[in-house]
Formats: structure tokens, C-alpha cells, sequence
């Protein structure tokens, strides 16, 4: 791979000159790092579908709604990596909407927590404003 320059005579020639880093370009290094990204997003969610099976057995169908609203929101992230998918709206009303429900969930479930309440109004203004200026 080569890079053009402009030449020192006067009248600036182009030459053309060998790149530095041995021809691997930019875009080749980034392909890698997103390919074991996207491995990495893959096994993370693989272990989510094994904790909420965990779950499920351990807490019977009470457990439902919140293993629902994880696994919903992990295949939305994942769905977003996997397809290149996560500048779009779609995938951020998704997102927010799964954000906001699993607080939902959790808030129903008796949650008092900080980090709960801020999820789900952190996700709700989210929302809102992806629906209303998004697209």
C-alpha cells in the first residue's frame, strides 16, 4: 500500500512512497479490534442466557419479568454490535425502552435503590427524546 506525496522539484511532481507501518492500513487494524469485540459481545451475552436460566430455576416464575427485561436488553446491545447497528434510532429506542422497563421490573419488584430510580429516569428522558427529535 502507498501514499502519495508532493515532491520538492518546483514544478511538485507526485511520488509515491511505501507506508510506514509495513502496508496495514487504518481500517484493517480497526476490523480486528471489531471482530473480537463482536466475540467478546457474544460470549458476555452467552453468559447472561446462563445466569437468567440460573435464576429462573433458583426463583421459579417470579423471576420472570426481570430475566425478560436482561435478556432483552443484552440481545438489543448485541443485535446493535453484531449488525452495526447502534447509530440508528431504532436500535436506541430499543435500547432506552428496554433500559426502562427492566427499572420497571425492578422497581415493581421492590427496588429502592439509587442506581435503579436513575436507570429508569435516565432511560425514560432518553426515550423521550429519541422519540421525539430522533431519526
Amino acid at each position: 500500500m502507498t501514499i502519495a506525496s508532493i515532491g520538492p522539484e518546483p514544478h511538485h511532481s507526485l511520488q509515491v512512497l511505501p507506508l510506514p507501518n509495513g502496508g496495514m492500513s487504518e481500517s484493517g487494524t480497526r476490523g480486528g479490534v471489531a471482530r473480537l469485540s463482536k466475540v467478546v459481545l457474544s460470549v458476555l451475552l452467552g453468559f447472561v442466557l446462563i445466569g437468567s436460566a440460573f435464576q429462573l430455576r433458583a426463583e421459579g416464575v417470579a423471576a420472570l419479568p426481570e430475566v425478560a427485561a436482561s435478556v432483552y436488553v443484552a440481545a438489543v446491545v448485541a443485535y446493535g454490535v453484531l449488525r452495526d447497528a447502534m447509530d440508528t434510532s431504532r436500535f436506541r429506542i430499543a435500547l432506552y425502552a428496554g433500559v426502562v422497563a427492566w427499572a420497571a421490573v425492578n422497581l415493581a419488584g421492590g427496588a429502592t435503590d439509587v442506581v435503579t430510580y436513575a436507570l429508569f429516569a435516565v432511560g425514560a428522558l432518553l426515550l423521550a427524546r429519541e422519540l421525539t427529535f430522533g431519526g
